[in-house]
C-alpha cells in the first residue's frame, strides 16, 4: 500500500500538479492554494516533501523555471512548514543570481531584483509565520545584503527580537542598524532595555558585550552620569 501511496503521490507531482514554466513566478499570489488542493489531504505534506526533491534535479540543471515553479508547489502544498519559504527565498535571493553571472552594474540591478523577488515569496508566508523569529531573521538578512537596505533590516531584526524564543543576536543587530544608520540615542535606548533582560551567564546572551556597547554609546553621546544606564544592583 505504501508503494501505491508514494507512486500515485509522485504522478501528482510530476503530472496533474506541474504546471507550465510559464504560469509560475514567486510573486504570483497562491491561486493554486484553494479546491485544488483540498482532496490530498493528509498528503499535502508528502507532496510537498517530493516537490522538493523534483526541485533538487532542476537546481542541478540550473533551470529557474523549474526550481520556481517547485518552490511555488512545496510552499502552496504546504504553507505552514517556514523550511520551504525560506529556503526557498534563499534560493531565489542566491542561487539564482550566481546562475546569472551578471557582472558590473548589471549584478548590482539582479542582486537587486532577486532579493526582491525572494522577499515577495516571503510576504505570502507572513500569514503562518508572523510569530516565528527565525522568519524576520530571513527577511533581514535578505534587506541587508540583497537590497542594502539597512532601515529594512534593522526593523526585521526587531519584529524577529520581539518573537518568543527569539535568538539573542537578532536584538544586537538591531541595535548595530541603528548605530549605521546614525539614530544613537535609539540604539542606546533599545541596548539598556535589552541588558537586564539577558541571562549573565549565558554565553549567547553577550551580556557583558551589550553593556559595553551601551558604555561605548555613553560616550559618543556624551551622556552626563544620571543619563547613563545603572545596572539593575546599583540602584
Amino acid at each position: 500500500m505504501t508503494v501505491l501511496v508514494l507512486a500515485g503521490t509522485g504522478l501528482l507531482a510530476n503530472g496533474i500538479v506541474r504546471p507550465a514554466r510559464a504560469t509560475i513566478h514567486p510573486t504570483t499570489n497562491l491561486s493554486v492554494r484553494t479546491l485544488a488542493w483540498e482532496w490530498l489531504g493528509g498528503l499535502r505534506p508528502l507532496g510537498a516533501n517530493l516537490a522538493w526533491l523534483q526541485l533538487q534535479g532542476s537546481w542541478q540543471k540550473r533551470s529557474p523555471s523549474e526550481v520556481m515553479a517547485w518552490i511555488r508547489i512545496a510552499t502552496e502544498l504546504e504553507p505552514q512548514s517556514l523550511y520551504f519559504w525560506v529556503n526557498g527565498a534563499r534560493i531565489i535571493a542566491h542561487d539564482l543570481l550566481a546562475w546569472l553571472s551578471p557582472a558590473g552594474h548589471a549584478r548590482e540591478v539582479s542582486r537587486r531584483r532577486q532579493a526582491g523577488l525572494a522577499l515577495a515569496l516571503l510576504d505570502e508566508a507572513r500569514a503562518w509565520h508572523s510569530q516565528n523569529p527565525q522568519y524576520w531573521v530571513e527577511r533581514a538578512t535578505i534587506e541587508l545584503n540583497g537590497l542594502r537596505d539597512d532601515e529594512a533590516a534593522a526593523e526585521s531584526f526587531r519584529r524577529a527580537a520581539e518573537c518568543p524564543g527569539a535568538p539573542y543576536f537578532a536584538a544586537r543587530l538591531h541595535a548595530l542598524l541603528l548605530v549605521r544608520l546614525g539614530r544613537l540615542e535609539a540604539a542606546h535606548a533599545w541596548l539598556v532595555e535589552l541588558h537586564p533582560t539577558l541571562p549573565p551567564h549565558e554565553t549567547a546572551a553577550q551580556a557583558e558585550l551589550v553593556l559595553g556597547r551601551i558604555r561605548a554609546l555613553e560616550q559618543r553621546l556624551n551622556l552626563s552620569p544620571d543619563r547613563c544606564y545603572r545596572m539593575p544592583d546599583e540602584l
